[in-house]
């Protein structure tokens, strides 16, 4: 069987990286950020907070329910993320591999499924792979974030 969804031990992983904030706020470098890590970088957030009214996340102001958040996440994940990841993936992914993906993808930018840890994954160095994002990517904007070096190091575990 092909495995083409995050599980929910996937997602309570990323929800406990991301948080699930019901009101914006900006985040380590300042970008307007709401629910489980939810920005209008990515379009399926713009789509999902446009259907409740939301144009512009105001920090402070902005606020969600849980059930919104919830709703939001599932749809996020459908509509963009996990979509990206059986695009770009081996077709035999495992459970945890497709959870890691989606977590790192979700947290870096769907772009990331064509970064060296994919490519990594895609050769068939899963080892490689998983040590690679182990001890990459925990920047934002030139800023080593403890919070990512610690996501790093678990996303390869998450399932």
């Amino acid at each position: 069987m092909t495995i083409t969804t995050t599980s929910p031990r996937g997602r309570a992983f990323m929800r406990g990286h991301e948080g699930n904030p019901l009101t914006c706020y900006l985040d380590p470098v300042g970008i307007p950020t709401i629910g489980t890590g939810f920005t209008m970088r990515s379009a399926a957030v713009r789509s999902a907070l446009k259907g409740l009214g939301i144009t512009k996340l105001a920090p402070g102001k902005t606020k969600i329910t849980a059930e919104q958040s919830d709703a939001i996440f599932a749809y996020v994940l459908a509509e963009e993320f996990e979509p990206a990841v059986v695009a770009s993936s081996p077709a035999n992914r495992k459970k945890h591999q497709m959870d890691a993906a989606v977590s790192a993808i979700y947290n870096l930018g769907a772009g990331a499924m064509q970064w060296t840890w994919a490519d990594l994954w895609r050769a068939g160095d899963i080892k490689g792979a998983a040590a690679y994002l182990g001890s990459h990517y925990n920047t934002a904007e030139g800023k080593k974030l403890p919070g990512l070096v610690r996501r790093r190091k678990e996303g390869p575990n998450c399932s």
